[in-house]
Order: structure tokens, then C-alpha cells, then sequence
């Protein structure tokens, strides 16, 4: 049995377009309060986007392009990317799963990040 090129791509889009149905099915059922001000399209719209964003950085697999979607509700990131953040993406010498994991270290650190107070000195004294 051979299998043509434009018998793959038609296998390709059908399989895009499935995981595209399962990721907004995802989206509904745990990002109800993101998701319910979007119509279907507009959810397919962004997934699509996502998938692109993550084949820029090489990154195919669909469980990690669901974790970029949830970081980027979540988390609220801007594209494009900060250059850490990208940085992050593209340290090609490591498979796609360890870049997405160092991703999210570093998009949940900057979310949470420290900052310095300074206490006034005067707040227990008796007036």
C-alpha cells in the first residue's frame, strides 16, 4: 500500500482539526469563566494561533501545546515573548518537554515574584 503526500497532509489537517475539537472542549470545561466570552470560532481562532506559537519554538507535541495555552491564561504572557522567555523556548539542546517545563518555571517565577518593602519606622509609636 503506498500513501501519497496529499493523502498525509489530508491526515495531518484531520488530526489538527481533532485535537484543535478536544482543546476547545478542554478549554470549556476548565477555563469556564476565560472561555465563556468567546464563541466556538473564536476559541478555534486562538488554538490555531497557539499551535503556530509553539511551532515556532519546536514544539509539536500536543500535551505541551496545551500546557502553552494554560500558561497563557493563566499567566496572562505576552507575545511575542520577552526575550527571557524566549530564551527559555529555544535552548534547542534540550528536548521540547524540559523547555516547556523551564517556561514555566520562569512565567510562574515572574508572576510571583518578590518585592522589596520598606517598613516605616514610626507605625508602633504612640501618638
Amino acid at each position: 500500500m503506498i500513501i501519497k503526500t496529499n493523502q498525509l497532509a489530508k491526515l495531518s489537517v484531520i488530526k489538527v482539526e481533532e485535537f484543535v475539537k478536544k482543546t476547545i472542549a478542554f478549554l470549556h470545561e476548565n477555563f469556564v469563566e476565560w472561555a465563556e466570552s468567546k464563541d466556538d470560532p473564536e476559541l478555534k481562532k486562538y488554538v490555531n494561533s497557539m499551535i503556530d506559537f509553539g511551532k515556532k519554538y519546536k514544539i509539536n507535541k500536543k500535551t505541551n501545546i496545551q500546557k502553552l495555552i494554560q500558561y497563557h491564561i493563566h499567566y496572562n504572557f505576552t507575545i511575542p515573548l520577552h526575550k527571557k522567555l524566549e530564551g527559555c523556548l529555544t535552548e534547542y539542546k534540550y528536548n521540547e518537554d524540559h523547555r516547556v517545563e523551564i517556561f514555566f518555571i520562569y512565567v510562574k517565577s515572574e508572576k510571583y515574584k518578590l518585592t522589596q518593602i520598606t517598613l516605616d519606622a514610626n507605625i508602633w509609636k504612640n501618638t
